[in-house]
């Protein structure tokens, strides 16, 4: 049952985007059924990065941000664990070509969660700085010359004020639980005038409508970003907008966004309520079943619906 949840603001309930307390209950989610979906899918055990034996997934009605509560991330063994998977750190992403057209030759740029550097060498600009939790990652951006270093943002921000004229972050806010503190620093190290670069996979693409995706969960996932939350940040932080891009739905894709949109069709029908992980034989039926219809009409329904794709892309300008 969803409803709003009448507490006092706290660093630990209210929004960790606005700061809000008119905040909502979507779902409540076993932590065992998150330690059993990464063990069958992974072999990968997480138990030690929960403390606690269900986690919150809550709505604030002012601002849209959706995340998970008491949210405990992944350490660097979790992360890892999934670089040896090649879909995990591609080098050739739209968001990467459409963040290139807002840096010049000229500019100091930040990079924030910057993995061994790929963003970094497909950019002109020679005064590039990366910053990583991965130690292994800082490395091997080390080996190729790029400088990344192992500091967190909160840190770099106190010794680097107004110093960039472009900040980037591509898939990294969606892992942050104190997303408020990591945006002001991230806007503290930008000179007025400056471009913070935003991207996140989108809610309100099929990702965000995925039974058991893993990796939009806790412990990887701390929180979710539609199109109304992504602009009231600009509200928030005194920010303009200067573009928005929505990727266009990957061919690696195309095949899990049909099988997501048969499913909920198939629990629709059924009367099923939708449930963020679902374990059951149910579940399981409807996933094999929707997964043979995808193959006859992932054409009809691309062709139907052109939907956008898993990442959005926000550029913000400072005043």
């Amino acid at each position: 049952m969803i409803g709003i949840i009448a507490i006092a603001p706290s660093n630990f309930m209210s929004c960790p985007l606005c700061h809000s307390d008119k905040i909502k209950l979507i779902e409540n989610i076993a932590v065992n059924d998150l330690v059993n979906l990464y063990q069958s899918k992974f072999g990968l055990d997480i138990t030690h990065l929960f403390k606690s034996e269900q986690v919150g997934f809550l709505e604030c009605t002012v601002c849209g941000l959706k995340y998970f509560v008491p949210f405990s991330g992944g350490d660097e063994k979790f992360y890892e664990y999934f670089q040896k998977y090649p879909w995990y750190y591609l080098e050739d992403k739209s968001e990467y070509d459409f963040a290139i057209n807002f840096i010049n030759s000229p500019d100091k740029v930040l990079e924030i969660g910057s993995g061994r550097g790929v963003f970094a060498k497909k950019i002109s600009t020679t005064d590039y700085t990366g910053l990583e939790f991965s130690k292994s990652a800082c490395d091997l951006a080390a080996q190729q010359g790029i400088k990344v270093l192992n500091e967190r943002l909160e840190e770099h921000a106190l010794n680097n004020q107004s110093k960039y004229d472009v900040v980037s972050s591509f898939q990294v806010l969606e892992h942050i639980d104190n997303v408020n503190s990591f945006l002001q620093a991230a806007i503290a190290c930008l000179k007025p005038g400056g471009k913070l670069i935003l991207s996140v996979p989108g809610d309100e693409s099929f990702f965000g409508g995925m039974v058991n995706a893993y990796l939009n969960l806790p412990p990887h996932h701390a929180s979710r970003w539609s199109s109304r939350t992504l602009k009231r940040v600009a509200e928030i932080f005194h920010l303009n907008i200067e573009s928005i891009y929505y990727e266009e739905i990957a061919l690696m894709h195309h095949l899990s966004y049909a099988r997501t949109i048969n499913e909920n069709f198939l629990r629709n029908k059924l009367g099923l309520k939708f449930h963020l992980v679902d374990l059951s034989w149910t579940q399981k039926l409807i996933k094999i079943v929707g997964f043979m219809v995808a193959k006859f009409n992932v054409k009809i329904l691309l062709s139907k619906n052109k939907p956008i794709g898993h990442s959005v892309v926000v550029v913000y300008r400072k005043s």
